[in-house]
């Protein structure tokens, strides 16, 4: 899956020059070689740009959201800005850096982020709001909301 990762993070000079900074050190450099191959970063620079990044969430949004159609049998719905969709909070998915919520509703399913306040909900109904922050609700719209 082509994504973002930690070692997009990581300032190359913290990285000690034995053991696990070694270590560290080879696996940010055979990255930086990949993302230059792919045209995400260009020679002579150490760290992602914004675009890049987006870039590869995005393909990694895709890849979840088209794994987990096919793993469940049911479209995905991307919310647009604004846009409500009800269903159940099923399961969590990990990606290479995120980690997503599958809230479904019958014969469809969306992706969110995870957060930790929604946690707490796994098995309850949520209505989530598309746009640029997550918006959710418990239940008939009753408690909380971010």
């Amino acid at each position: 899956m082509r994504a973002a990762t930690w070692l997009d993070d990581v300032d190359p000079g913290s990285l000690a020059g034995g053991g696990f900074g070694r270590e560290a050190r080879a696996a940010f450099d055979r990255r930086r070689a990949w993302l230059r191959e792919c045209g995400l970063m260009h020679a002579g620079v150490d760290q992602l740009s914004a675009g890049a990044r987006a870039h590869l969430d995005g393909e990694e949004f895709a890849a979840i959201a088209a794994a987990e159609s096919r793993r469940s049998a049911r479209r995905f719905m991307q919310l647009a800005p604004g846009e409500a969709f009800r269903g159940v909070f099923e399961r969590t998915v990990d990606g290479a850096a995120r980690r997503f919520v599958v809230i479904g509703g019958g014969d469809s399913f969306t992706l969110v982020l995870w957060r930790k306040e929604i946690d707490s909900a796994l098995g309850r109904t949520l209505t989530i709001r598309g746009g640029k922050s997550l918006g959710w609700a418990l239940g008939e719209g009753r408690g909380l909301s971010r």
